[in-house]
């Protein structure tokens, strides 16, 4: 990291429903992705996949724009 830049010693903690929306647009725009991005979609994903079904991945994005809850998303996390 160059010296010159601020180190982040935090996490950000994101809501969920802001870590699908974030999912989905860097999804539309994956061609376009810097390394940097590339590196956070993947992880992005692997998260959405470790708590979604395959089923609620498929309707993911129509259940963001729909404001639908995720069924079983709330139970799977307390």
């Amino acid at each position: 990291m160059n010296s010159d830049q601020p180190s982040l010693n935090n996490s950000m903690q994101l809501e969920f429903r802001e870590l699908v929306g974030l999912y989905l647009f860097l999804r539309d725009h994956e061609a376009e992705l810097d390394e940097c991005l590339e590196e956070f979609f993947s992880r992005a994903e692997r998260e959405l996949f470790r708590q979604l079904s395959i089923e609620e991945m498929e309707q993911l994005k129509h259940m963001y724009s729909n404001g639908s809850h995720i069924e079983g998303f709330d139970s799977k996390n307390g």
